[in-house]
């Protein structure tokens, strides 16, 4: 989890703006999977629809900035891998695993 938080925290302040998940969804193909969506987004195609449902289920408190509390909260509440995968996570991409979320 640390890991995709990261990646998504471009700016490296601690949260992660929807134009950070964006870019990061764009250049990495794994965190797409991790959120469930495309890596393009496209406003007649539905996929910004996706995404800003995505970010404000992430986004408890509105502000516009996922926090990692937010985050780790929403992967346990969403994303519960069987204990099978969680021991595959060492040798599998986490966007192939945890991609239902």
């Amino acid at each position: 989890l640390g890991r995709i938080f990261g990646e998504c925290d471009i700016m490296g302040d601690g949260d992660i703006t929807k134009r950070e998940l964006i870019k990061a969804i764009k250049r990495n193909g794994d965190i797409a999977s991790f959120f469930n969506l495309p890596r393009k987004f496209r406003k007649d195609d539905g996929s910004m629809d996706m995404l800003d449902e995505k970010f404000k289920n992430i986004d408890k408190d509105d502000d516009g900035r996922i926090v990692w509390e937010e985050f780790v909260s929403f992967y346990a509440v969403h994303c519960k891998p069987r204990t099978s995968e969680i021991d595959d996570a060492t040798t599998n991409t986490l966007g192939m695993i945890f991609g239902k979320c």
